[in-house]
């Protein structure tokens, strides 16, 4: 419980810092049973399967306040704070569309398609992957392959309809 409510905040975002501590004590808590000698989980696959469901959460938070809240707080904090940062070709025409948010020509659709299928089924995979399920394991190669597949799309769509 302590993993899964700490991927959960942290999953947010804004809130965490406040994770962080909780899935630390979960790992710590985990590392404690495997020294007293109880059978559990090995640690590579609580950690691949819990960071892949907060990378999920993370991009579903984060491109639904683009689709639907771009003018929040947060959104401008979150949002307009890492595109300023990292990524320029994510202000390109910034807030033009009647939806707000970024306005590359596909992105819209890339970012309800990506938060209904890809993002849904990568946490479905994770939960799987973390119940030692076979299909886990199998959703969980296919949706990494998925967000090969986006960022690809990503960087064609900014390349293409660039304004240079």
């Amino acid at each position: 419980k302590w993993l899964i409510s700490g991927s959960l905040l942290i999953g947010t975002a804004a809130l965490g810092i406040f994770g962080l501590p909780l899935f630390l004590r979960g790992v710590w808590l985990l590392r404690k049973a495997q020294r007293d000698g109880l059978s559990v989980r090995p640690m590579l696959v609580t950690l691949i399967g819990y960071l892949v469901i907060i990378d999920a959460a993370i991009n579903t938070v984060g491109w639904a306040l683009d689709l639907v809240a771009s003018h929040t707080i947060l959104a401008r904090i979150l949002l307009n704070g890492w595109g300023a940062m990292f990524d320029a070709g994510y202000f390109w025409h910034y807030n033009e569309l009647w939806m707000g948010g970024a306005a590359g020509p596909g992105e819209k659709a890339m970012e309800v398609g990506m938060i209904l299928t890809v993002f849904t089924m990568r946490i479905a995979a994770a939960i799987g992957f973390l119940q030692m399920k076979r299909w886990g394991h199998q959703w969980m190669i296919i949706t990494c392959w998925m967000g090969v597949l986006i960022w690809c799309l990503y960087v064609f769509n900014m390349t293409m309809f660039a304004d240079v």
